[in-house]
Order: structure tokens, then C-alpha cells, then sequence
């Protein structure tokens, strides 16, 4: 049987020369040690002259060993001591400098197929040549390009920027699919261009409308098919869409923005910093802060939270430039509005719904949970809850705030749909109390504190009547559930007041349009030379009405939203007051200062 010498080359060649096996390494000269080579122009060719000749006997082939190895392609490499064939159709002379002469494959930068040389010069992914190597049976082997002989520690890794695809078919389809992303990623800002023209026409057209909508609003106060008498006979005070012109205290618009998916809102008057909660708008993406600074309106820093977070549901603004955010992934994270990054995170059992610090000592907090339970926290305990406390009900805690006093207890108010509750959450084993009161009212959407927590606002809208008797007398019937279309549902206001710095009371009742699905925020405004105010989202007019306290008379609207209000907050530092309001797509920020 005949073996194939692939490197067999003529003595006459004036190029050739023998070299014995029993050469020493140390008779190698130190000068082949040194490269001069350019790894961005490194090209493998083969020598034109290389023949491939079957010229040795079958009695000779136990004189040489024949080897073959496969190189990570799947390629052949077949040869003996003497030299290499690349097998299977590959010409190394078309090969580029990204991929290796053996197998034809595109080398690495990294990795066992790196990008090395011989002391030839020649290039190759490191795995062929230790291969190759290792078949020879020797520490020694020939280029598989000139034949020059070289040992496996003459191997240089080379580290070049060059980084091969494995694959030639996962390098096409990489490369088609970056063509596809460009193009897709360039229609997105076209849509999105587009989108937000239309919501800016959208927003200029409800902006024209707003006064017709409070006349519409006040053609529904007078000549929807409610009763006059049922507005005497409820204590609804007179309708005055104008304003009071003894009232002393202005709202004026500071600016407004075009926001994707919003639903939460959180101000920091002292740092003049607003929060809105959203999503990113790709599949699958994950909920967002939008940073907005009042100094720099056009400056929006878009902030990602940490996966598994989920949608926020609260967010409170602490001292210290830290915020809290309850989320329905179960977490009540500390976050830190200077660095844009959560500091501190508390895993709950289930989904948190509102929470607060407390106002005597900011290193408690408070998480109100979907169960109705409450949980408080010290900050300087960062591994467990301090104490958890069960509820009246299992309804969702959907607002919390904490009582200011005077004595050493630590007391918090919350609200769910049965209605306003006292927490002692300094007692042991004590549970939690509704206000003297405010039993079967309806379903408790809203609850607004003051700041010296003395005034409260407890808004409520009608139960669902289930039964055919209840649905058809309720369609005769003058009650405060009776549907007006197009504007929700006439709700109850309770405000609520304490009593030598103990005692909650009841003390006067207002009506107004609230909405038959949202769980809405309110707020109390505290003015210095008039009455408080009470601020609500007003279904009718998709815009926030202002009524003065206790009387509940209305004193202003302002500027209706395209779509349903979502969130009011209002917060006050050493400068004016701010009032935010945020429906889908719009947000508006008001200044509060008298006159």
C-alpha cells in the first residue's frame, strides 16, 4: 500500500533543504524568535510549488506514520511527519486573514481555536496546530504551509482584534438579522414620530375644548335626569365653576409633557424633581421611572428598575433624597434619587400597594399589602420586617399615611374599600379600627390627609347593586349610585376631622363625579390665608376640581386631560406648592402659591 507524501518536494529546488530529526533545540537561532507581524494583515498562502505525489511503496509505509486529523469544521487534515494535506477541496492560498489555513474555519481571539503563529510566521487556530502536533507522535511538527519544523512551545498567541464566527451559516443570519433590527428600529422612530404628532394635536384640541366641557359638566349638574331637590337634600352645596373672587390663591400651569403608559406619579418639591412610573414599549419590557427636573423640563432621564420588580403601584418621596416604591412584584424597594439606583429592597409575601414613612421618625416605613395587611420596616434593619400586622379585611391597603402627634406612640391611617382605619402599630396584638362613622358608606376609592394630619377626605362611590329588585328601582331611584352617562358615578366626600389631637370624627359630607373602576388619588391643599382645599380627580371634565374646605364649595377647574385622570399628588417645600396630574399620555404640573 502506497502512502502520499503531500509536501514532497524535489532536492533540486534551491529553496530545499534537509533538516535532521535529531536536530538539537537549542541549535534553532534565537532570531526566529523574533516576528515582525501585523495581525490585520496576516493572509495564509501556500507555495505555488507544493506538489502532491504518491511516489513511496507499501513496504515503506511502516517507515512513516500517516495521520489524519479533523479540525473543528469538520475539515480533514491527512499527512505524516513530513507535511500536511488539507483535504476536502480546501486551497489555502483563498483563505482569509480571519480564518485558519487547517480547517477553514474563522479563528478567535479567545478560546482553545485562538488566533497563534510558528516561527514561520504563518497563522492558524491554536487547536490545529496542538493537534497536529500531538498526531506526529513528537514534540515536533512541520508548517503546514513551508514545512519549516517547529515545536508545540513555539505556538505565539496572537491577540489580535479579530474575533471569528463559528459557523459561516450563523455569521450570514447574524448579519441578517442586524439588517433587520436597523430596519425595524427605523420604522419604531417613524411610528413614534408619528404618534407623538397626534397626541399633540389630541392634547391642543382637548386643551381648545376644556371650557366646553365644564359647560357640559354644568348642563349635567342642572339638567341630567337627577332631581334638583336630591343636591338640597344631600347637602350639595351650590355649583360655582368660576371660582370664588374672595378666594386669595392661584394654580398655574408650570408645564406639561407627553408620557407613554404612565400611571404613578411622585414629586419632590424640594429638589423640584418629578417621578412618573411606566414601561418600556418593547415585548416583554420592563417597568421604568421617567426623571423629569422642573429646572430642565426637556431633560427626561429614563430609569430601569431592577427585574422582577413589576408594576408600581406607590411611590413615596422621603427625606434625604430617598423615595419609596411599592410594586406588585412583591417588593418595597428604597430608592435613591441622586445615584438613580435602588439602595435597599424588601421582598413581601404578596404584591404591595401603597406605602409611607413615618412622620415622627423617617426611619420607619410602611408597606400596605394587597391581603390588607401592614407591614413596618427599619431602615437600619435591612434583613427582616419589624412587624406585621393583620387587618379587618383582605381587601388591598390602597392608601397609607402616617399620623403626626405629639406623644411617643407610632400611629398610621389607611384606607380600603371598607373605609378609613387607625393603626396603632406600636401596640402589641392591637387591631386596627374603622372611624366612628364611616360604616357602610360604599367603596373607599380615596383617602386625603393634610399635612398636620388633622383634616381627612374620604371619598367613596356607590356599591354594585346584584339583585333585579335593587337594578330596577335603582333605575327610578334619586340614590347617589344612579349612572350618569358619560361622566362616572356620583360619589360621596366625607371629610373627616380630629378632635383635640385624639379623636377622629365625621364632620361634613360633598358630592362630586368619581369613577366607577380607578382606585383615585386626592389631596389637601393647605393655603395660609384661606381654607384648606380639597383636589380630586373629576370624571365629568377629565380634569381636576378644587373645592374649599369644610364646605366643599367648588372654587376652580383646571385644565381637563385627553383621557381619565390617573393620579394627583401634591407636595410642598420651602417655596410654592406643586400639584401633578397624570392621565395616559399627558402629564401637567401646576404652581400653588396665594395671591
Amino acid at each position: 500500500m502506497a502512502t502520499i507524501d503531500p509536501f514532497y518536494i524535489s532536492e533540486e529546488d534551491p529553496d530545499y533543504q534537509i533538516e535532521e530529526e535529531e536536530e538539537d533545540d537549542d541549535d534553532f537561532d534565537e532570531e526566529d524568535y523574533e516576528l515582525d507581524i501585523n495581525p490585520s494583515e496576516l493572509v495564509s498562502h501556500a507555495p505555488e510549488n507544493l506538489v502532491f505525489e504518491a511516489l513511496m511503496e507499501e513496504e515503506n509505509a511502516d517507515e512513516e506514520d500517516v495521520v489524519e486529523v479533523c479540525g473543528p469544521g469538520g475539515g480533514t487534515i491527512r499527512g505524516s511527519s513530513g507535511g500536511v494535506e488539507m483535504a476536502d477541496g480546501f486551497d489555502p492560498a483563498s483563505s482569509s486573514s480571519a480564518v485558519c489555513p487547517v480547517c477553514y474555519e474563522p479563528w478567535t481571539s479567545e478560546g482553545p481555536h485562538r488566533v497563534c503563529c510558528i516561527l514561520c510566521g504563518h497563522v492558524y487556530g491554536r487547536s490545529c496546530l496542538e493537534k497536529w502536533v500531538e498526531r506526529c507522535g513528537s514534540y515536533k511538527a512541520k508548517c503546514p504551509q513551508c514545512s519549516r519544523q517547529f515545536r508545540k512551545k513555539d505556538i505565539i498567541n496572537l491577540f489580535a482584534p479579530v474575533i471569528g464566527v463559528q459557523h459561516q451559516n450563523l455569521y450570514k443570519e447574524l448579519c441578517a438579522l442586524r439588517e433587520k433590527n436597523e430596519l425595524l428600529i427605523s420604522e419604531k422612530a417613524q411610528l413614534m414620530e408619528e404618534l407623538k404628532n397626534e397626541k399633540k394635536k389630541a392634547c391642543l384640541q382637548h386643551s381648545k375644548s376644556g371650557s366646553a366641557q365644564r359647560r357640559l359638566f354644568d348642563y349635567f349638574s342642572h339638567q341630567c335626569d337627577l332631581p334638583a331637590q336630591f343636591f338640597s337634600e344631600h347637602n350639595i352645596l351650590p355649583h360655582n365653576p368660576g371660582g370664588s373672587d374672595n378666594f386669595q390663591f392661584s394654580f398655574v400651569l408650570k408645564n406639561e409633557w407627553i408620557v407613554d403608559g404612565a400611571h404613578v406619579l411622585g414629586i419632590d418639591a424640594a429638589s423640584e424633581i418629578v417621578f412618573v412610573s411606566g414601561k418600556t414599549t418593547s415585548f416583554g419590557g420592563e417597568h421604568l421611572l421617567s426623571k423629569i427636573s422642573v429646572l430642565a423640563p426637556s431633560e427626561i432621564d429614563k430609569i430601569q428598575l431592577p427585574p422582577n420588580t413589576g408594576a408600581v403601584r406607590d411611590l413615596c418621596i422621603l427625606p434625604s433624597s430617598l423615595a419609596l416604591i411599592a410594586s406588585l412584584g412583591k417588593k418595597l424597594s428604597l430608592f435613591s434619587t441622586r445615584s438613580n439606583q435602588v439602595v435597599l429592597k424588601y421582598d413581601l409575601p404578596v404584591p404591595v400597594w401603597s406605602c409611607s414613612y413615618d412622620a415622627n421618625d423617617p426611619n420607619y416605613v410602611y408597606a400596605g399589602l394587597q391581603n390588607g395587611m401592614v407591614f413596618v420596616f427599619d431602615l437600619r434593619q435591612t434583613e427582616r420586617c419589624a412587624a406585621s400586622l393583620e387587618g379587618l379585611s383582605r381587601h388591598p391597603i390602597h392608601t397609607i399615611h402616617s399620623i403626626v402627634h405629639n406623644d411617643n406612640t407610632r400611629k398610621v391611617i389607611t384606607a380600603s374599600a371598607p373605609g378609613p382605619c387607625i393603626w396603632n402599630v406600636g401596640g402589641i396584638g392591637e387591631r386596627p379600627s374603622l372611624i366612628p362613622g364611616m360604616e357602610n358608606q360604599g367603596i373607599c376609592i380615596s383617602l386625603a390627609c393634610s399635612s398636620s394630619t388633622d383634616e381627612l377626605v374620604a371619598s367613596y362611590r356607590p356599591k354594585v347593586e346584584v339583585s333585579n329588585d335593587t337594578a330596577s328601582s335603582s333605575q327610578t331611584s334619586s340614590s347617589p349610585s344612579q349612572p350618569i352617562s358619560g361622566c362616572g358615578k356620583v360619589g360621596t366626600h366625607v371629610l373627616i376631622k380630629r378632635l383635640n389631637g385624639t379623636q377622629y370624627f365625621r364632620h361634613r359630607d360633598g358630592f362630586g363625579y368619581v369613577s366607577e373602576l380607578r382606585m383615585q388619588k386626592s389631596a389637601i391643599i393647605s393655603t395660609e390665608c384661606s381654607n384648606p382645599l380639597f383636589a380630586y380627580a373629576d370624571e365629568s371634565t377629565r380634569g381636576v376640581c378644587l373645592s374649599e374646605l369644610p364646605s366643599f364649595q367648588v372654587v376652580n377647574r383646571l385644565m381637563p386631560h385627553p383621557t381619565h385622570i390617573l393620579d394627583l399628588r401634591y407636595a410642598k417645600a420651602s417655596g410654592p406648592g406643586f400639584l401633578g396630574t397624570i392621565s395616559e399620555d399627558k402629564l401637567q404640573l401646576f404652581t400653588c402659591s396665594n395671591v
